[in-house]
C-alpha cells in the first residue's frame, strides 16, 4: 500500500503492508 498518505488514518492500508 502507500496510496492514501502512507500514514493516513483514513487509509489503514499501510497498516496491513506493514505487518
Amino acid at each position: 500500500g502507500g496510496r492514501c498518505g502512507i500514514y493516513g488514518a483514513n487509509c489503514p492500508e499501510w497498516l496491513m503492508s506493514m505487518e
